[in-house]
């Protein structure tokens, strides 16, 4: 082959994985989404508190987090529009649970300063009241700095009592 025609069909090799090159990173690029991994599924507080949740937690139990309000409770066709529908976007910061058979116990709900907001308390009166119906305890428990687990071991434990099977 001569020098001339070599450095023809190099280029042309060239040219054609250029072309190649733009055409499947275009196509990659089509299906790269927007979407990061979240660093945690709880913020710093949730996480100081879950932190001390899991060494007070009654033996037997399991701590589920971040688990959707309409996974606790259950609602007929018919109430869907009134009573399913508003839940659907909610979640619950903590539900205890049996480890063996995940049956649900009650809910703990951590509240700081946002849940003084009117959205926030018609949002909170609305899930308390869903638990209630359904026979869920809710303990809620302010963000603290610190937490004494001795009270939280009783206050989980009176919450516990509460529990109609």
């Amino acid at each position: 082959m001569e020098p001339a025609q070599l450095l023809l069909s190099a280029i042309g090799v060239a040219f054609v994985l250029v072309v190649l090159w733009l055409v499947l990173s275009r196509l990659q690029r089509r299906h790269i989404l927007p979407y990061t991994r979240q660093r945690s599924l709880l913020t710093t507080g949730e996480l100081r508190f879950y932190s001390v949740l899991l060494r007070v937690v009654p033996p037997g139990m399991a701590v589920f987090v971040k688990v959707r309000l309409m996974d606790m409770v259950t609602v007929p066709d018919y109430a869907w529009a009134t009573y399913g529908a508003p839940g659907c976007g909610m979640h619950l910061d903590f539900v205890l649970a049996e480890a063996v058979g995940v049956e649900p116990r009650m809910v703990i709900e951590l509240d700081d300063r946002s849940h003084s907001r009117p959205q926030a308390r018609e949002r909170d009166a609305f899930k308390d009241t869903a638990l209630a119906s359904a026979g869920v305890p809710v303990l809620r428990i302010k963000v603290a700095a610190r937490y004494d687990e001795a009270n939280l071991r009783e206050q989980i434990a009176a919450a516990l009592s509460k529990y109609h099977q």
